[in-house]
């Protein structure tokens, strides 16, 4: 606008052209931001996926396991459902304690099969120390790579490891 009686001569740009230029560069921040996440969740849901990859982790009550007793190295596991039957092939003591035989898988031959609503024992190497009630976590290892985690009390009669 240009004023005749002033001193000053104003000259405006119109609102259309100033709009237009913030959306332009909105548009642009926005591609840019994009472009950058994109980048970073690609690259890390790859590396994801060899974590998970790595075994198939079952809960018991998905199996509906249960341990029923503690005897010696002995924990009796009963198998209350009515649909699977599956190979246990191996075990492992889970612990904080980075000590053996915790947190290793240990193999158990011969297999066993835990057959549908029956009881089996499985005997380990030892049962780790707890303090009072409190239980540990068995994880059972089947034929099909899967992890079947079981909560164990020991009782007075239980094995308990040295460590």
């Amino acid at each position: 606008m240009i004023t005749k009686n002033h001193k000053y001569v104003f000259i405006s740009v119109s609102p259309i052209i100033v709009v237009s230029l913030l959306v332009v560069v909105t548009v642009i921040l926005i591609l840019i931001v994009l472009n950058i996440n994109k980048n970073f969740a690609v690259e890390n849901l790859s590396q994801a996926s060899d974590i998970i990859d790595v075994t198939k982790n079952v809960s018991s009550e998905s199996y509906n396991f249960v341990c029923t007793g503690v005897t010696g190295k002995k924990v009796i596991i009963k198998n209350m459902s009515s649909i699977f039957s599956p190979v246990i092939i191996g075990y492992i003591l889970n612990s904080t304690k980075n000590l053996s035989p915790y947190n290793q898988k240990i193999d158990i031959d011969p297999p066993i099969t835990l057959e549908k609503n029956t009881i089996a024992p499985i005997e380990l190497t030892c049962i780790p120390k707890t303090t009072g009630y409190k239980k540990f976590q068995l994880s059972l290892i089947t034929d099909n790579e899967e992890i079947i985690n079981i909560y164990v009390t020991p009782n007075s009669s239980a094995d308990i490891c040295e460590n």
